[in-house]
């Protein structure tokens, strides 16, 4: 079975629709793809980046509007690491359970701004590659300086005896 289709010159052809619809499912997945608003990657095991999306691209400062192959040649996920050790531990842990989830690490734009990323990603170790995501969590990871004063508070109050037996109950119950 097949569709026929005319083309403007009047000229007929047949194609399969099968083939159609696939095609149409690979666009609309390619622009889910390319427009999540989180940073979509596969790299391979040395850091150099195979495939990306633009938030990807985004994350560690380069251009969105450019199309993010024209930059798979520039980026090396392991330059954006702000600590090699921590690189080691995200592969280490990678190989020794396959994937990992939630990984906070502190990552450098290329303008050196320094953010933190949770990643989740799987390693296929056959294929020599890594797929996963990554999420700014640099909001979660800074205090204001009234969180700040409030965290002193509370460990001063932990240190002593008197007033942390009634602070624990107020907290339980603000829950």
């Amino acid at each position: 079975m097949g569709l026929w289709f005319r083309q403007r010159g009047g000229e007929s052809f047949r194609a399969n629709s099968r083939g159609v619809v696939l095609e149409q499912n690979e666009r609309k997945y390619k622009q889910l793809y390319e427009d999540a608003p989180v940073a979509l990657f596969r790299s391979a095991l040395d850091g150099t980046l195979l495939n990306c999306n633009r938030a990807c691209l985004g994350f560690f400062g380069h251009s969105v509007d450019e199309s993010p192959e024209n930059c798979l040649n520039k980026v090396c996920v392991t330059d954006y690491y702000d600590s090699k050790e921590r690189r080691d531990e995200f592969i280490e842990a990678l190989k020794k359970d396959g994937c990992v989830d939630h990984f906070e690490v502190r990552l450098q734009r290329a303008d050196s701004s320094v953010f933190w990323a949770s990643i989740s990603a799987t390693l296929f170790l056959e294929a020599g590659y890594i797929e996963g995501i990554l999420y700014d969590i640099t909001l979660k990871k800074i205090l204001t300086k009234t969180e700040r004063k409030i965290l002193r508070f509370l460990l001063q109050c932990i240190r002593n005896n008197k007033i942390a037996k009634p602070l624990a109950r107020s907290v339980r119950t603000i829950e």
